[in-house]
């Protein structure tokens, strides 16, 4: 058998019936409450006519139920899906059921049974509700005075014929009492949430809430899931967690989301699944209005909703407009909207606006009033869209525009309400002109009047005046009740104590240094012997280094004397110099005579310096605070007209101009100077240099916070050799014949600010 494919929703060629049909078919939507409603419509003959239903028939096919609704006449219907509990209603105006007055069981497919509910004569809107056991597809198809109602059945009915049924499968579900599985399946177009019971699961409800939260509630379920909140790692989802509450007893599971998404139920034997994806957004451009619309999807499961006040579901979109004064044409301004009505479905030929309209407005929950000119027919399908949002689009194909008041929604031409505009705003005009005027006096605190003044005209009527004493800083207003009222409530906003900072810099010098010399002396002189002293007895120097040492005859004196000049004179010189010597000689007592000296000279040198500098400024929001201590250093320069002398300063100075920001931050314009004087002189007039350390920049700091807002390190390393050129290079050797000097000095400078807001 071919296997034919079926979708939820009406055909594309459906005709709606004349006005009392709809308004039959509205007040029985309102008594039954919608949650997520498909509409399906036909009109064929007129609906005063009455027909007999001769029989009613079911037939149980492979992939369907059927059902055939049989009379002697072309039946005029109204078709539409429910929840709480699932069933699809078929309304039948005109026709009389006969002889089928009880309930009929079915339990075929998704079918469980048909309820037959007769009218009232003379219209007869009888009605036929078909109760189901899952949500699935249905179709109705018109045979010539039949109705065939084409009910798809379960996934799991549907199979092929290789699966073969359990034979423990027990004849009915039971309910679940328990929730005892949640799991989390990522796939290609976003996760799956599974939520497993201990028997047959049906949400009550399934709604989303501020905040990226998606919630599914399970009546007369306990929660044996532990733990009772799962972080879970993915792009759209964040965290699960659930709840139980007692009154009335059910299980509520919170799905917290990275972003808008869009979801589809499925129930699966004891499993509820939820799948979520991204919300994919398309520009629908109508007129010059370009708004963000939720792209078509295939309508999700209903789920049945406990129906809110109407302040609940007030239309994001309607937004109540504010008569203009008479200085121009007041219009209805059509902005950016955000929809966040309950989806439906909605598929019309030919409708008549009225009935649609009243329609929308029972799903909203709103009150709707119709102007005289909202007439016409309109032809649409609309599948899984807000219901503000279908209000929307079928008010502009009109040239239609909404007032919104309260829980009521005026719906009337453009050019109307355009006009009852223009009506109210010259009738308050003439209110205002005819009202005496009053006078008040209002003192002003913190701010001045005179910059007030010019803020609070624009509030005041034609006839209004503002007059300022400056002495008293007071207001002298004159106007009428209604305007004084307004005016002295924006004082009270804009007259408030300016905010203080106190600003505390911290300026950070420190320098450290360090130098080592090393330096070596040394050099040989000749002596003689004399008399009997010839093991060693020296009787003075007779030469220097290089010379022939004279006959020991000539030496009168048993000593010795160092040689008075050095073969090498490399002492120790540079940043630290000769702070330590170490010397040695050295004699030849026998043979000939020789004196050597050695002399070893070192110096090293470390120091390290500190200066903190703390200055501390209170200073009112965005008023410029300096605080300066040092001193001034005087110069003279000379031209033709004389000798002057200017003064230089050398001072620690803070300048700070703090805003605080809304979220409790502080943006400030900071210039700190830590300038001292310098080392150098004036050769000519002996006047210092002057050592200079600035920061100016613009900062943004958390109350009470420290930041950094410059740094400045500065290092210098010297190294210098001296010595005998070539004889200097010798490895080991070399030492003999150099000097070496090396110089660290770094210097840093570090600036701290932090501000700390006043709080009184």
């Amino acid at each position: 058998m071919r296997r034919r494919k079926y979708r939820r929703g009406c055909p594309s060629r459906t005709r709606w019936s004349q006005t009392g049909l709809l308004v039959i078919s509205w007040i029985a939507v309102s008594q039954l409450g919608i949650s997520c409603t498909t509409v399906q419509t036909a009109a064929q003959p007129q609906p005063n006519e009455v027909r007999e239903i001769n029989n009613i028939a079911v037939n149980d096919l492979p992939e369907m139920t059927e059902i055939r609704v049989e009379s002697d006449q072309p039946l005029v219907y109204t078709a539409y899906q429910l929840s709480d509990p699932l069933r699809l209603v078929l309304d039948i105006s005109g026709g009389k059921l006969g002889k089928y007055t009880e309930e009929i069981p079915v339990n075929q497919g998704a079918v469980l049974s048909i309820r037959p509910y007769e009218g009232q004569a003379p219209n007869y809107m009888s009605r036929l509700e078909i109760g189901l056991s899952n949500l699935t597809d249905f179709r109705i198809e018109p045979q010539e005075n039949n109705l065939v109602v084409q009910v798809s059945k379960p996934l799991q009915a549907t199979a092929t014929e290789e699966v073969t049924p359990l034979p423990s499968a027990p004849a009915e579900q039971t309910l679940a009492q328990n929730l005892i599985g949640v799991r989390v399946e990522p796939y290609e177009k976003g996760v799956k949430v599974i939520v497993t019971g201990d028997g047959t699961l049906s949400p009550s409800e399934v709604f989303t809430l501020k905040g990226n939260r998606l919630v599914a509630d399970f009546p007369e379920t306990s929660n044996q899931v532990k733990p009772n909140v799962m972080n879970i790692d993915h792009p759209l989802l964040k965290r699960i967690r659930l709840g139980q509450h007692t009154a009335p007893k059910k299980v509520r599971l919170v799905m917290d989301l990275t972003s808008d998404v869009t979801y589809e139920l499925e129930k699966k034997d004891r499993e509820v699944i939820l799948n979520v994806v991204p919300a994919v957004k398309e520009k629908e451009v109508v007129g010059q209005l370009e708004t963000e619309a939720p792209k078509p999807q295939v309508p999700q499961e209903p789920v049945q909703q406990a129906a809110p006040a109407p302040s609940e579901h007030a239309p994001a979109s309607v937004q109540p407009v504010t008569p203009r004064p008479a200085t121009g044409r007041p219009v209805v301004e059509l902005l950016p909207k955000k929809f966040t009505g309950r989806r439906i479905s909605l598929d019309f030929q030919d409708a008549d606006m009225s009935n649609v309209l009243r329609l929308i407005a029972d799903v909203s929950g709103l009150n709707v009033v119709l102007g005289e000119d909202v007439k016409g027919k309109i032809t649409l399908k609309l599948q899984n869209v807000p219901w503000d949002q279908a209000l929307d689009i079928i008010l502009r194909s009109k040239g239609l525009g909404q007032l919104r008041e309260g829980n009521v929604i005026r719906v009337d031409t453009n050019s109307n309400i355009a006009k009852l505009q223009d009506d109210e705003a010259k009738a308050k005009e003439s209110l205002i002109k005819a009202e005496d005027l009053s006078t008040r006096i209002i003192e002003v605190n913190y701010s001045k009047a005179q910059s007030l003044s010019s803020t609070l005209k624009k509030s005041l009527s034609p006839r209004g005046d503002i007059t300022v004493d400056e002495g008293t800083n007071t207001l002298i207003i004159k106007d009428v009740s209604r305007n004084l009222d307004e005016v002295s409530r924006l004082v009270k906003i804009l007259d408030r104590q300016t905010p203080q900072v106190l600003i505390e810099a911290r300026v950070v010098i420190a320098n450290a240094t360090f130098a080592r010399d090393l330096g070596i002396q040394w050099g040989a002189a000749a002596a003689t012997l004399t008399g009997n002293n010839r093991f060693g007895i020296f009787a003075g120097p007779t030469g220097s280094f290089g010379n022939e040492i004279p006959d020991p005859a000539n030496v009168t004196a048993p000593n010795i004397t160092p040689p008075s000049t050095f073969a090498v004179n490399l002492p120790a010189s540079g940043s630290a110099g000769p702070l330590g010597n170490l010397g040695f000689t050295f004699g030849r007592f026998v043979g000939r005579p020789l004196t050597l000296d050695l002399r070893i000279s070192a110096g090293e040198t470390t120091g390290d310096t500190k200066l903190l500098s703390s200055p501390k400024v209170v200073t009112l929001d965005n008023k410029e605070a300096v605080i300066q201590q040092g001193e001034s250093i005087p110069f003279e320069t000379v031209s033709q007209s004389g000798t002057q002398t200017q003064f230089i300063d050398a001072t620690l100075n803070l300048t700070v101009t703090p805003h605080i920001t809304p979220d409790g931050s502080v943006i400030m314009k900071v210039k700190a100077t830590k300038n001292a004087i310098g080392t150098f002189r004036s050769a000519r007039t002996g006047a210092p240099s002057i050592d200079k350390r600035e920061a100016t920049t613009e900062v943004l700091v958390k109350d009470g916070e420290t930041t950094v807002i410059g740094g400045i390190l500065e290092t210098t390393q010297a190294r210098t050799i001296e010595g005998v050129p070539l004889l200097k290079n010798i490895p080991f050797l070399g030492w003999l014949f150099k000097r070496q000097s090396k110089t660290d000095n770094n210097n840093e400078l570090l600036i701290f600010i932090t501000p700390t807001i006043i709080k009184s």
